[in-house]
């Protein structure tokens, strides 16, 4: 029988021999192992009933025919032979081997445990013997071929690394490699969730790169800035639009009295009206004139929110207010000077003065009263 091991203990391959119960020496046990030719090489045995033979040292018969024959760390190999004695083919059933290398010193270098078994005897039947020297070469050479063949497959393998946050990998070229991971915002790593989920990125540079939380609240800042300013100037257009609706509308109102101009007698005709009307009777900028040629002429200048008492006492009273002040205000009306020159209405009939009669005919005829 064949056993080869590493150097460590580890069994590379067994190449099976059948061993017959009673059997004395006709078979070899054969222990190939890169470890010195001066290391002691002894087996011990465990019987199937438990028991444990003595122990047995292996003879180094290594010769020229495996010199440059290494393992995949440059380790010559040897052979060592041991003949199976009667002791060790007593009982059939599994038997278990134990190896033990040790050095000239006496320390255990390493041990290797294998098994085998023992057929029942047959006494009618020997074992043929063979040449097991050119067994050991052809297994060596098979044993070695794998090994060769191992070693090209685990070239570009990864060592087991205990670095934390590591991932294997292949890379861009097709290389194993140890990626790191992380969630932070570590470049270089690829991403992880942390326990609640999440995952942080940088801020981004261009159009596709992810958006994190801080940029995008600064860009909502950005825009809530804007939408700020914006209705500050919209406040400002209305505020704007509602002055000049109030001028508009004192234009409208300055066109719509002037178009609707009255005349009075006297001022103290006129006193007596305007402090029976309210304020929505009279509009800016309506002229009052007046038939007396003695005073000039009047127009409204401003409607007041409320009514102001007046006394008619004469028209010196009034010019005076007019001449030092340039207005006085009666009832719910400023009133002032009418600037243009003054409109002599003496030679106009009053409408109190004038009667009109329609004619059967459809004809219409005026008639003068107290011309």
């Amino acid at each position: 029988m064949i056993f080869s091991f590493r150097a460590d203990g580890t069994p590379n391959g067994i190449v099976p021999e059948r061993i017959f119960q009673g059997s004395k020496k006709a078979n070899d046990i054969y222990f190939i192992c890169p470890t010195s030719a001066t290391n002691v090489i002894t087996a011990t045995f465990t019987f199937p009933n438990g028991e444990i033979s003595d122990n047995y040292v292996l003879e180094c018969i290594s010769s020229t025919e495996l010199a440059g024959i290494t393992d995949e760390l440059g380790n010559g190999v040897n052979v060592f032979k041991f003949a199976v004695p009667t002791a060790v083919t007593a009982l059939c059933g599994i038997m278990t081997v134990q190896f033990f290398i040790t050095n000239g010193n006496g320390e255990r270098l390493a041990t290797a445990t294998s098994q085998f078994t023992v057929e029942e005897g047959n006494a009618d039947f020997e074992p043929q013997a063979t040449d097991s020297y050119e067994e050991i070469l052809s297994a060596i050479s098979v044993l070695y071929g794998n090994i060769s063949t191992l070693s090209g497959n685990l070239d570009g393998k990864l060592d087991k690394s205990s670095a934390l946050k590591k991932i294997y990998a292949t890379n861009e070229n097709g290389t194993n490699v140890l990626m790191p991971y992380d969630s932070s915002s570590v470049g270089g790593t690829i991403m992880m969730r942390d326990s609640l989920g999440r995952a942080a990125v940088s801020a981004p540079l261009s159009s596709s790169d992810i958006a994190n939380k801080e940029y995008v609240d600064g860009k909502i800042s950005t825009v809530n800035s804007s939408i700020s300013s914006l209705n500050g100037d919209l406040s400002d257009t209305e505020d704007d639009l509602t002055a000049l609706t109030g001028r508009v509308g004192t234009v409208e109102s300055a066109v719509k009295g002037a178009n609707k101009s009255v005349a009075f007698s006297s001022y103290s005709d006129f006193i007596a009206d305007i402090l029976t009307r309210d304020k929505n009777y009279y509009n800016v900028g309506q002229n009052v004139y007046i038939i007396s040629t003695e005073v000039p002429d009047l127009w409204i200048s401003q409607v007041m929110e409320n009514s102001t008492a007046y006394s008619y006492t004469s028209d010196a009273d009034i010019t005076s207010a007019l001449k030092l002040q340039g207005y006085f205000i009666a009832g719910y009306y400023k009133i002032s000077a009418l600037e243009t020159q003054k409109v002599d209405l003496s030679s106009y009939l009053l409408k109190t003065n004038i009667s009109v009669t329609e004619n059967q005919d459809g004809s219409v005829t005026l008639n003068i009263l107290n011309a």
